[in-house]
C-alpha cells in the first residue's frame, strides 16, 4: 500500500515538470514515442512508447515537450478513449492557457513502463485536419493551423525524477494515416 502512494506521490510530483519540461533532458534514442493513425472524419490515434532507459517510466504526457506546447483547436478536440492496463488517461486544459495537453499515467508502480520495454495502448479519438476550416482564425486574430496529432511534443517521467522531451514519430504508412 505504501508503495502505491510513493508512486501517486512521484506522479503528481512530476506533473509539475511538465509545466517546464525544458529540465528535461531530450529523448533522443532514450525514449521513442511514435502514433499510428487510422480512420477517417473521426481519427484513432494510438502511442507506442519504447523505454530505452534504465529508468521505470511512470507518466507521458503529448502536446508538451521542451519549450513547445499544443494550442487549443475546437474543432479537434482530443479524447482520450484507451489507456494500457494499470494506466489512466486524460485531457489536459492548463488554467489560464490556450494550450492542451493529453496525459497518461500509472495507477500503480506494478504497471509502469519497465526499462527496455514498450507499451501500447495509449488511443484517442479527434476529428481529422479537414474540420479546421480554411482561413480559420483565433480570438487573437492568428491563423489557426489544425492540429497533427501524429508529431506533436512529448514528455515521459520516470523513477528518481527523470525525465525526457522529445517529438512522437509517426508509424510507417501513407502521409496523415499509417
Amino acid at each position: 500500500m505504501s508503495l502505491m502512494f510513493i508512486a501517486v506521490g512521484i506522479a503528481l510530483g512530476m506533473s509539475s515538470l511538465v509545466g517546464s519540461a525544458q529540465k528535461c533532458e531530450p529523448a533522443g534514442a532514450a525514449v521513442e514515442v511514435s502514433a499510428r493513425i487510422t480512420g477517417t472524419d473521426t481519427l484513432s490515434v494510438s502511442y507506442t512508447v519504447v523505454n530505452n532507459t534504465r529508468t521505470t517510466l511512470l507518466w507521458m504526457s503529448i502536446g508538451a515537450g521542451g519549450l513547445e506546447r499544443t494550442p487549443l483547436v475546437p474543432q479537434q478536440t482530443p479524447v482520450v478513449q484507451a489507456a494500457p492496463a494499470g494506466w489512466h488517461g486524460k485531457v489536459v486544459y492548463p488554467e489560464e492557457t490556450s494550450h492542451m495537453l493529453l496525459w497518461w499515467e500509472a495507477k500503480v508502480i506494478k504497471a509502469a513502463l519497465q526499462p527496455g520495454g514498450s507499451m501500447t495502448g495509449f488511443v484517442l479519438a479527434v476529428a481529422e485536419a479537414s474540420a479546421v476550416p480554411p482561413g480559420l482564425r483565433g480570438p487573437d486574430g492568428r491563423l489557426v493551423r489544425p492540429i497533427d496529432f501524429g508529431t506533436l511534443p512529448f514528455t515521459v517521467g520516470g523513477t528518481g525524477g527523470q525525465c525526457w522531451w522529445g517529438r512522437v514519430k509517426r508509424a510507417a504508412g501513407p502521409p496523415g494515416r499509417s
